[in-house]
């Protein structure tokens, strides 16, 4: 086993939750499945299989996701980014969440939106 694929880590594909899977380096792999096994609820699965990314004219890689015979293209930075960095949030800058003009609004993850509401209640309290 190679150092990058001990270092590779699986994630579920949001919505797609037991029919995809997206790595930390950034490979998405499919579930052949069997069938529904209905006693326990679930789709029996079977072997995986590497799915074969395309490069778009800009040169971003994407790939094809099917669901209930819906297929939908998706770039595998976002998957990656959604699966291990999740998915970004609106945070009001000033605290107020009724200012929601474009100056005050930023996208940011949970961890940014808790640090900025310490430093905005800190400086309220002071």
């Amino acid at each position: 086993m190679s150092a990058a694929s001990r270092e590779e880590k699986w994630k579920p594909i949001a919505g797609y939750e037991g029919l995809y899977d997206v790595s930390s380096l950034g490979r998405v792999r499919s579930y052949h499945t069997l069938g529904m096994n209905r006693k326990a609820g679930r789709v029996s699965r079977s072997s995986t299989r590497m799915m074969t990314a395309v490069a778009t004219s800009q040169g971003y890689l994407k790939v094809i996701l099917s669901k209930c015979n819906v297929s939908t293209e998706y770039y595998i930075s976002k998957l990656v980014l959604d699966a291990f960095a999740g998915k970004p949030i609106a945070y009001f800058i000033d605290g107020d969440i009724n200012n929601t003009k474009a100056s005050n609004l930023r996208w940011g993850s949970r961890s940014e939106a808790k640090q900025r509401n310490k430093a905005l209640y800190a400086q309220i309290g002071s």
